[in-house]
């Protein structure tokens, strides 16, 4: 929609003064507004997994106060770990890239025998790099959370789109962000793969 549809499409908010200054601050907490319904979200989920922990993972929040990184409590919070990063993106990712041999471990996710860390993305191996904080993430899935809406379900991609149901339908946005990291914390089978790929990656230290 152009910026001529969009004055056309909603005439109220430019009829007077008063409407378009009210929009106008409104505009301006934008991403204050997406930020706190984040939050409200995530401080359930972090509150889930406090109160009811899996063996073997720990948890933290992961450079701010909306995004956590889970990982194995015996490599810690910079080794390979999964977790909600960049607003609910769902990420398998290492927090010190200079510790993993990155060839290896795409290698060893190719293996059938590391299937289950890509079913439960439903992603094939597909390196990203993200940023510029030595990290780098390895698998990605953007399409995870759906909501039903006008009779029909979709996926949510849009960053402000599933912020809003983060703050308004946080129950269910809750609910799912549980399910997806539960396939791996709850899961012993997966739990051991995320540990052996962690020491399989691992550069050796030289001499």
């Amino acid at each position: 929609m152009n910026v001529q549809d969009i004055i056309s499409h909603e005439p109220k908010i430019f009829a007077d003064a008063d409407n378009w200054n009210a929009f106008s601050e409104m505009a301006a907490h934008r991403d204050s507004i997406i930020n706190t319904w984040y939050k409200a979200a995530t401080d359930q989920i972090r509150l889930h997994f406090h109160n009811k922990p899996s063996d073997r993972w720990s948890s933290s929040p992961w450079d701010n106060e909306y995004d956590t990184k889970f990982f194995l409590s015996e490599f810690g919070d910079q080794s390979i770990f999964i977790g909600y990063g960049w607003k609910y993106e769902f990420h398998l990712y290492v927090g010190d890239s200079n510790q993993f041999d990155f060839n290896q471990m795409n290698e060893l996710l190719t293996q059938d025998q590391y299937s289950g860390i890509l079913e439960a993305f439903n992603l094939p191996p597909s390196p990203i790099s993200h940023g510029n904080d030595g990290g780098k993430s390895i698998l990605a899935n953007r399409r995870h959370f759906k909501f039903s809406h006008n009779d029909s379900v979709s996926f949510v991609e849009d960053e402000s789109e599933l912020a809003w149901y983060a703050g308004n339908r946080t129950d269910e946005f809750v609910q799912q962000a549980i399910a997806q990291l539960e396939k791996f914390t709850k899961n012993e089978e997966i739990t051991h793969l995320i540990g052996e790929l962690n020491r399989r990656s691992k550069k050796q230290e030289t001499q």
